[in-house]
């Protein structure tokens, strides 16, 4: 998705903005009429109203010459545009998708994956790689690597092998090193570098 979704009108200038997401786009003065910040990004995934009252941009009273749709990266769908009397109640947002705990305390996440026997894998920054089985953490970590974790570094990411049934292989990469393990699940023990 955007990281930031503009609508811009013009009354004769285009100085009339207002944004939802990041403040990525750099026209106009930030808190001004000329880039309003309207809050979040909206929902993605399904159909959302944006709406503007026109004093927040200083358009209240103003004849429109025309309006622009601009984005920071991603793609949007747009719909019909227009004025609103008012009378048209706003919807109400369905929320896409709900926030539930997995399991708890993980310090540092950085990536996860769902073994094809269920069990969901999470990469934590400063080495550790937790399982979570039938609901709960492991109270062992699957297996706990050496790596920089500092800034950006750390095990960054975990992967099985397509044939994971029968040879049990886990890669997993730290990013520091640059390097791809192979890991066996049958005994956790690094097997040997890959790459």
């Amino acid at each position: 998705p955007p990281s930031q979704v503009m609508l811009q009108w013009n009354d004769g200038s285009w100085e009339h903005r207002a944004y939802w997401g990041a403040n990525q786009i750099p026209w106009g003065v930030n808190g001004t009429d000329s880039r309003r910040n309207m809050g979040p990004l909206p929902a993605t995934g399904q159909w959302v109203r944006l709406e503007v009252p026109a004093s927040l941009v200083g358009l209240e009273g103003r004849v429109l010459n025309g309006a622009a749709f601009t984005l920071f990266g991603g793609r949007a769908t747009w719909d019909r545009s227009g004025r609103s009397s008012g009378s048209v109640p706003t919807p109400t947002p369905t929320p896409a998708f709900s926030s539930v705990p997995v399991a708890s305390p993980i310090s540092s996440p950085t990536a996860m994956a769902f073994a094809p026997d269920g069990r969901l894998f999470v990469c934590q920054q400063t080495g550790p790689l937790r399982v979570i089985e039938n609901g709960a953490l492991l109270a062992t970590p699957f297996v706990t690597l050496t790596v920089n974790s500092s800034g950006e570094r750390g095990l960054l990411g975990v992967a099985f092998d397509p044939d994971f049934a029968t040879n049990q292989f886990v890669y997993v990469y730290s990013g520091a090193a640059r390097t791809l393990l192979r890991i066996v699940a049958k005994n956790p023990r690094v097997l040997r570098e890959v790459a």
